[in-house]
């Protein structure tokens, strides 16, 4: 239920007294938890008010978040009364042209940016008047092809401004070691041998080296540079390419990883969503997990997935947590979700920032806690620093004991009163 006089709505409602101010375009980031929908919401009430015949596109990345404006019980359309609106998933809409009053972008990083080859066209196929993109992070080529259409930024809103106003509960990012054992070192160091053989061909230069990967002409040039025949530097872009992919793969289905993300959720026994890159990681999590756990990926039918999400919903069920292969990160809500893990992972701060969204909707009496698991002295461990860039309230710990004992610590702290949620 909204309250039309909280603090929460009347910042809601400043918001699009700015949007409308800049024009009525431009984009809000806005942490998961703390409203980005409603001002979704309100945008389009104010577009009902004043053009009443006139239509209203919602486009959004999945079929899940289509469900939650179009529910015909708990839709943002129900329950507020829109009028004129039809909500597209985005891999539909880019297929014709559009017109409409108001343009709404949810999860706008799916449209914007370069590498959005497909996503991208949604602004140059939609002739608007109004445009607002939704987004709780966006990266620095989102904010650029955003820019280059004119869409700035009307408002930021950080999880730790969403903590402090007390719309979101507190939450601690803990990032705890996992090591190899002695026969997966010894396969990584191999590995990470190989790869950087050929990577040195490149100069130990990343972008170099994909520019190789993608640009022929690029190769060629660069085979003149170090005097090279064109057979050897396709060679050297060629096992370069391999050995980083056989890296990444052995790092998604690293067996420590997903053992010890099973151990500790046992052990809190919180409402726990977990988070990896291995739809086979996300089985053996589900069936160590038993009964208690559901599974959430893209080899499981539409009618399976929404099943699983109603029964980890439903309070009568004995379902707990849920095993995520690359889903999962964005529109889905449970307040009391409390825990989250991720057992393998990307270098992307967007989707470690999404991730954490999951765990932050208030709840009284919760601190939120989300597990980084990662190997050191690996490329895991640099990808974990790369997602966590500008995280706060992050701590790297020494154990899975240490982590133990820092939950227990703020147990006994919320039971004496020492700290209030």
């Amino acid at each position: 239920m909204i309250e039309e006089n909280s603090p929460r709505t009347i910042w809601q409602k400043s918001v699009i007294s700015k949007w409308v101010a800049n024009g009525a375009k431009g984009y809000t980031e806005i942490c998961t938890g703390a409203g980005k929908s409603y001002i979704g919401v309100l945008a389009i009430q104010l577009c009902n008010q004043r053009h009443p015949d006139k239509k209203i596109n919602i486009v959004v990345p999945s079929i899940m978040l289509a469900d939650a404006w179009n529910d015909e019980k708990k839709g943002h359309i129900k329950l507020h009364d829109l009028k004129n609106v039809e909500v597209f998933v985005i891999n539909t809409y880019v297929k014709s042209q559009h017109d409409c009053a108001l343009l709404i972008i949810d999860e706008v990083q799916h449209a914007a940016g370069e590498k959005a080859k497909t996503f991208n066209k949604v602004i140059e196929l939609t002739k608007f008047s109004w445009l607002l993109c939704l987004t709780a992070t966006l990266e620095d080529n989102h904010k650029t092809f955003l820019h280059g259409y004119g869409v700035k930024l009307i408002e930021k809103f950080t999880a730790q401004q969403g903590v402090d106003a007390g719309w979101l509960s507190p939450y601690k990012v803990l990032c705890v070691p996992i090591e190899l054992d002695a026969e997966d070192r010894d396969k990584y160091d191999k590995m990470h041998a190989e790869f950087n053989k050929h990577f040195a061909t490149f100069k130990f230069d990343f972008n170099i080296a994909m520019k190789c990967v993608t640009d022929y002409n690029y190769r060629g040039t660069l085979a003149n540079e170090l005097g090279w025949s064109e057979q050897r530097i396709n060679a050297s872009v060629f096992n370069w390419n391999r050995n980083m992919r056989l890296r990444k793969e052995f790092l998604y289905h690293v067996e420590s990883k997903i053992n010890a993300a099973i151990v500790i959720t046992k052990e809190l026994r919180m409402q726990t969503i977990l988070f990896g890159q291995s739809i086979a990681g996300a089985d053996k999590i589900a069936e160590s997990l038993g009964d208690e756990c559901v599974e959430y990926h893209s080899k499981m039918t539409k009618t399976q997935a929404k099943l699983n999400l109603k029964k980890l919903r439903d309070g009568r069920t004995k379902v707990k947590y849920i095993s995520s292969a690359k889903g999962l990160e964005e529109g889905f809500d449970l307040p009391n979700l409390q825990l989250g893990v991720t057992w393998s992972r990307t270098s992307k701060t967007l989707g470690a920032v999404q991730k954490l969204g999951r765990i932050l909707r208030f709840h009284p009496g919760k601190i939120a806690y989300f597990i980084e698991l990662y190997v050191p002295d690996t490329q895991d461990e640099k990808w974990l620093k790369s997602s966590l860039r500008n995280q706060k309230n992050v701590l790297y710990l020494k154990s899975i004991d240490q982590l133990y004992s820092i939950i227990e610590n703020d147990k006994a702290r919320i039971e004496d009163g020492t700290i209030d949620v």
